[in-house]
């Protein structure tokens, strides 16, 4: 039979159609929402929040406080109207055509899409991996703020510069100046 003289499946057989996204933040979670409810999605993400990173320096000049910016990530996939899986994948077996997860789930999936994030790039600066602190997370972000308040408390002089300049901005609202308080 040709392509062009196929019938269309009925609506509710697509319900068998499975999807697993791998991934929970914006991509994963992009893809949840604007998958309709009539398909059977699976995500997956061993992390328990999303984390609404494009407000993350707002949390060192005290604008944010941390459960500001988490949201619950099982609460936005099941409002979708799909499945949240609070597991950590593991292996990914395109022939099988199943995800396998550090809990021993095998979750089946005629799609499957990989949105697990990016990696910290160094670019190969000495030091960078060892003393750079990533700014990624509200964990890592609240790491940075506890050196900064260390910081201001000793002795020598320090001045901040903020490669962000909303981040700088926001400091130099009034909220925390490191050109003066760390001086």
């Amino acid at each position: 039979m040709s392509f062009s003289k196929r019938k269309p499946k009925p609506e509710n057989n697509r319900r068998s159609f499975r999807i697993v996204i791998a991934g929970a933040n914006f991509a994963g979670l992009t893809a949840a929402v604007n998958l309709p409810q009539n398909y059977s999605v699976d995500v997956i993400d061993c992390r328990p929040n999303f984390e609404f990173l494009p407000n993350i320096h707002e949390l060192l000049s005290g604008i944010k406080k941390p459960e500001s910016l988490r949201i619950d990530r099982k609460r936005l996939v099941e409002r979708a109207g799909h499945r949240f899986i609070r597991d950590k994948v593991t292996t990914i077996d395109p022939v099988k055509q199943k995800v396998y997860t550090s809990g021993r789930k095998r979750v089946p999936y005629d799609i499957c899409v990989v949105a697990i994030g990016g990696v910290n790039n160094t670019f190969g600066i000495a030091g960078a991996a060892k003393f750079g602190l990533p700014f990624k997370t509200v964990a890592q972000c609240q790491h940075i703020a506890r050196r900064l308040e260390a910081l201001s408390h000793r002795k020598q002089g320090m001045a901040l510069l903020p490669a962000n300049p909303e981040l700088g901005c926001n400091y130099l609202d009034g909220r925390r100046n490191p050109f003066t308080s760390f001086a």
